[in-house]
């Protein structure tokens, strides 16, 4: 079924979909890949490659395709722009409720970044956790892409992040990023992965642990460190550290704590 807009008296269900007038964009359920959940959103129509511009449910997507869209008292509009509207009235002319002041991690044309002061609203984008999780994350890397018709893909035009080090975290607590190294992440010296099946799939988020206690750590444990060497710093060489980091200092004849 391709409707361009939806009253109280129709429904979409799953797989169901609103197409805008110009057939540019759609609104339906889909699925994510390597996921069987659901999701409510605004993709390309008529491109081979499923490329997702706005998601209802990103942070609570639907287990199966059982699921129904509904307004409860007024209809919406998909228009070519790829803008969802809540109406009022056939006409469209006064709108309630629009997607593009509710954006993900999707910026498109005609679209606007801005603040309401009087509202307290603000308009911004917030990315995706991963390209098959929508859910909200905080890597906030900005690409722009366009469609290539000759090798039916998107290319990357601009990306604000040169590699995957560039994002902050990537390779979770007291993990070290390499670009120039297969895999990418690794962990300091006498530490290791966290969550050894994860690292071995590529998702380094969980970080590593210390494999050797602190010395106050062994002091507490055992009630003595004798014939123990003390704590100290490891020397790394050419690393970079986050861009907000919190200082801390201790005196020549202070202990590392843990």
């Amino acid at each position: 079924m391709g409707l361009v807009h939806i009253t109280p008296s129709k429904s979409i269900k799953d797989p169901d979909v609103i197409i805008s007038q110009n057939g540019v964009f759609r609104l339906g359920f889909f699925s994510l890949a390597n996921s069987s959940n659901r999701y409510v959103g605004i993709l390309y129509n008529q491109i081979p490659v499923q490329t997702v511009v706005w998601v209802a449910d990103r942070n609570r997507p639907l287990k199966d395709s059982s699921g129904i869209l509904t307004i409860s008292d007024d209809g919406n509009l998909l228009l070519d722009s790829g803008n969802l509207v809540l109406s009022n009235g056939d006409d469209g002319a006064s709108s309630l409720w629009e997607s593009f002041e509710y954006p993900f991690n999707a910026f498109i044309e005609t679209m606007k970044i801005s603040t309401d002061v009087k509202k307290g609203r603000k308009v911004e984008l917030k990315s995706w956790k991963s390209i098959d999780d929508p859910s909200d994350d905080s890597q906030g890397n900005f690409i722009e892409r366009r469609w290539d018709n000759g090798k039916g893909n998107w290319i990357n035009k601009y990306s604000s992040y040169q590699t995957d080090c560039d994002v902050y975290g990537y390779c979770g607590a007291f993990g070290i990023c390499d670009s120039s190294k297969q895999p990418i992440c690794s962990c300091l010296k006498r530490f290791k992965p966290r969550n050894i099946e994860e690292w071995s799939r590529g998702n380094w988020s969980s970080g590593c642990f210390r494999t050797t206690p602190l010395h106050c750590q062994r002091d507490n444990n055992n009630g003595s460190g004798a014939g123990q060497d003390d704590d100290g710093f490891l020397d790394m060489k050419n690393m970079k550290v986050p861009a907000s980091p919190h200082p801390s200092s201790v005196t020549a004849s202070a202990k590392i704590s843990a």
